[in-house]
């Protein structure tokens, strides 16, 4: 039915009906293609699958470059209607080392390039002459502490260096050129000086804001010290243990009171939790179980993968504990194992620490680099051809410092892309993330570079 005078009429609707049903199945399945990653190649005439690519690092104003073409786009940089293969990737900032790849675009697909600080052209500073064989950083970034040893009077000095002043101030002078270690409380600028074997003797305690001052409990504790651990709270607090019993220390009150007695292998102090390592003679099983002090769980067993000779046993200690995963070592096999209730993973290694950032563990030995995160496997991250003596976490990204025989190397783990950052061997090394600065000694002194 028409109306008289209406301009709308029946063929006209007819017909605009056929014209909308033919641009459904026309504007439809572009839609669809596009989406899919589907262009048109007006070029040649060729409908193709497409891959987009993201950029996002630091600096900002870092170049971009792809197939040797400078991107124009400022950061963050997304492209898209990349046609799939493989490019040459380089990123180029002024007073920064060029970082290169190559990468590839795969169809329907983003590749990423992100959480990533390229590394500047730092020029090293010599602090000081010496032999300086151990350096550490506060957990806070403000403090530098380093060991100084002079073969000539037989003495070790110990400093530390305030990073907001830069006062340094002799702490600690010892009578002995015997190794030590320094150990930060994650919370709190109070950092451990002690020997390297066991019984420990040599444990001095030192408050960073007041250097000058410091605490001996190897003289107040009547029992060789055997193990030590700060208590991750704010309030500083020590665990100590000797043959018997696990010890209490707070420094700012100078109080010590006695935790447990000890009638297992090992034990780990998890923010109050303790966990302890006891061994099942019928069974030759190693137990690990929590809260020995009140009401005992076993968290995980596993057979004892070495003879079970009383030696073997007592070489066996708890290092760290993360969600569902336990680190054991025997410290005289060089093994870890790394203990789940459900699984033990084990890796032959020399030196274990965690990344500050994202509790990545990071095991090595002379030769590799695994790497460990809860719930997941062991990977091995790096296997070098030059002995690897250390590995020190860069920044907030996991950006490695790789420490041989020949130089220094910063390892982006998630691209597996190497910078050399150092050209020569360095003795030992410690970074100040917040301020990107890497402290190291080498046989002529103490160095600082910017990275």
């Amino acid at each position: 039915m028409e109306y008289p005078g209406a301009k709308f009429t029946h063929p006209l609707r007819f017909a605009m009906l056929l014209l909308f049903i033919a641009a459904f199945f026309v504007i439809s399945p572009t839609v669809i293609l596009y989406s899919a990653g589907y262009r048109y190649d007006f070029k040649n005439g060729l409908l193709r699958e497409t891959g987009s690519l993201s950029v996002d690092i630091l600096p900002t104003n870092a170049n971009v470059t792809l197939d040797g073409l400078a991107l124009t786009e400022s950061m963050p940089i997304r492209l898209n209607n990349l046609t799939p293969h493989k490019y040459s990737f380089e990123i180029s900032a002024p007073g920064y080392y060029s970082w290169k790849k190559e990468i590839e675009i795969n169809k329907n697909q983003t590749t990423y390039i992100k959480e990533m600080i390229i590394l500047k052209k730092g020029k090293s500073e010599l602090l000081n002459k010496g032999f300086f064989p151990v350096i550490s950083v506060s957990p806070s970034g403000r403090y530098v502490a380093y060991l100084e040893q002079q073969k000539t009077t037989n003495n070790t000095l110990c400093y530390i260096r305030d990073l907001t002043t830069n006062i340094t101030t002799l702490a600690v002078r010892l009578p002995t050129l015997s190794p030590l270690k320094l150990i930060w409380n994650k919370k709190t600028d109070f950092v451990v000086l002690s020997s390297t074997v066991v019984p420990y003797t040599t444990f001095e305690i030192i408050d960073a804001q007041h250097p000058e001052t410091h605490q001996n409990i190897v003289n107040i504790n009547p029992e060789p010290i055997t193990k030590f651990m700060w208590r991750n709270a704010t309030e500083p607090e020590l665990y100590y243990g000797t043959k018997t019993s696990i010890n209490s220390y707070l420094p700012n009150s100078e109080l010590s009171r006695q935790i447990s007695k000890i009638t297992f292998l090992n034990w780990y102090n998890e923010n109050g939790t303790v966990w302890a390592l006891t061994y099942n003679t019928s069974t030759n099983r190693l137990i690990i179980a929590t809260d020995i002090l009140g009401f005992t769980k076993t968290f995980a067993s596993f057979t004892n993968p070495i003879d079970a000779t009383s030696s073997s046993l007592t070489g066996w200690e708890l290092l760290a504990v993360q969600g569902s995963s336990v680190l054991v070592r025997n410290n005289e096999q060089g093994q870890f194992l790394i203990v789940r209730d459900d699984k033990q993973y084990a890796i032959t290694a020399d030196t274990f620490n965690i990344s500050p950032y994202n509790n990545w563990w990071l095991l090595t030995n002379q030769w590799e680099l695994w790497t460990y995160s809860d719930g997941g496997e062991p990977s091995l991250l790096s296997r070098l051809d030059s002995k690897l003596m250390t590995v020190v976490p860069l920044d907030e990204y996991n950006t490695l410092a790789l420490s041989t025989e020949k130089d220094v190397t910063a390892l982006y783990p998630y691209y597996y892309i190497e910078q050399t950052l150092i050209t020569k061997p360095v003795i030992t090394m410690a970074a100040v993330i917040p301020t990107r600065t890497l402290y190291y000694s080498n046989e002529e002194g103490l160095w600082r570079i910017n990275y």
